[in-house]
């Protein structure tokens, strides 16, 4: 007999009351009590019962929603955002409200303790979703990605995270960090959980017959620095998926260096659009990284953005020439493990390299290009700290990218072995 919702949610409650992780910070008891209830008397809707955390950018009738901005601190949510009321619609039950950098600026969430490796960053924006699920306190939770916001903490924290087709979610009630790149996401611990919350957020995707025999590319050329103990990781996933017949071949990408400038020109400028009007005093309250950033998007002139936008266009073509050779792209989610707490940068080879522009390399520039993109864990041999890879596929093919993602474990854990 399944489990009742109400007990399950009861059962979720507990165990965020007694969690060590910083996921939540702002839980709702009597509100999923009460929605649990109702799920019990009415279990038909897609999401019977499924507990849901949500970021706290994403505006959670009645939680405490700052999107972790000093500013925004007291501030109660009126209204459920668009996701949100669609989630519940479905029969979804919402806990509470999960930690994030503030304003999504950032990608540790230093409040948060990783549940797997508390020694090692949970990742962020979206670290207290990520860590939510990987403790087991919901069955899955939503994030917003501006430049791996989602796929960075569900790297870090051993579980999948996806980032749909641009667009293909609304933002309605979402405190954005930049307009042309925030996505809403979706983070649990299998591909199942993942695909039946997407499906709901994204009625207008309909699902496609994969090919029986995808081509997968995988930029080789494009992953110098990256830690070889990913690497090899990577390589015995390539060979994998050439043992099950798939064809499997190298390709060459923008240079991520390149492609990094871009994204992070750009994104500091809307940014700085964004809080043109913050008051002085609430500035000078914002974490210093978050700040200094804003002073550079300020910098960037309209010549500079158009530069960078022209660019960008010859990311979104080089991007489009590579899927008419290959149905998805397969590379690491990170270039390097989750860092260490504390930790300001990295080693990329034997190069010095900031934590956010380390762990941003690999999953910005799908950020740019708006594709459907899957974060998901690879059991090491040996165990300790998870890798993590990421399937990319071709813009609104995502219910495709997931189901092909699934195909390869009758279990839905993909490449986990």
């Amino acid at each position: 007999m399944p489990i009742r919702a109400l007990q399950k949610t009861k059962a979720h409650l507990d165990a965020i009351a007694q969690s060590p992780s910083g996921a939540f910070t702002d839980v709702l008891p009597a509100q999923a009590i009460a929605a649990a209830g109702v799920c019990d008397a009415n279990p038909a809707r897609p999401l019977h019962g499924l507990t849901l955390a949500i970021k706290d950018n994403i505006d959670t009738e009645g939680a405490l929603c700052s999107a972790g901005l000093p500013f925004l601190q007291n501030r109660r949510a009126a209204r459920d955002g668009a996701v949100v009321s669609a989630l519940r619609g479905a029969g979804a039950v919402i806990l509470g409200v999960t930690a994030t950098d503030a304003g999504g600026f950032g990608v540790t969430t230093p409040v948060v303790v990783n549940p797997a490796f508390p020694e090692r960053i949970a990742g962020g924006s979206s670290g207290g979703s990520a860590a939510a699920v990987a403790a087991g306190l919901c069955d899955a939770a939503l994030g917003t990605d501006t430049g791996g916001s989602v796929r960075i903490p569900a790297a870090c924290c051993g579980v999948y995270g996806f980032k749909p087709t641009y667009g293909t979610i609304p933002m309605a009630g979402i405190r954005p960090l930049t307009h042309s790149f925030d996505h809403i996401g979706v983070l649990a611990r299998s591909v199942e959980e993942l695909r039946s919350v997407v499906t709901v957020l994204t009625p207008s995707l309909r699902a496609g017959t994969p090919a029986q025999k995808p081509r997968i590319a995988i930029p080789w050329s494009n992953l110098e620095g990256t830690d070889p103990q990913i690497l090899a990781c990577l390589n015995r996933l390539q060979d994998t998926l050439r043992a099950r017949g798939y064809a499997v071949f190298d390709i060459t990408l923008p240079a991520f260096d390149d492609i990094l400038a871009v994204h992070i020109g750009l994104s500091l400028a809307e940014a700085a659009t964004i809080y043109a009007d913050l008051p002085a005093k609430d500035r000078l309250a914002l974490p210093d990284a978050m700040r200094q950033g804003l002073i550079l998007g300020d910098a960037i002139h309209d010549a500079e953005k158009a530069a960078l936008n022209a660019q960008r266009g010859d990311i979104l073509a080089a991007l489009d020439h590579a899927f008419a050779a290959a149905d998805y792209l397969l590379l690491p989610t990170l270039p390097v493990l989750p860092p260490p707490v504390g930790a300001t940068a990295v080693l990329m080879g034997a190069k010095p390299t900031a934590v956010l522009s380390a762990l941003i390399r690999f999953t910005a520039p799908f950020n740019q290009t708006g594709h459907p993109a899957l974060a998901f864990p690879w059991a090491c041999p040996n165990g300790g700290v998870p890798r993590s890879m990421q399937l990319v596929g071709r813009r609104y093919a995502d219910l495709q990218l997931l189901d092909f993602a699934a195909s390869l474990s009758p279990a839905g854990t993909a490449f986990t072995k």
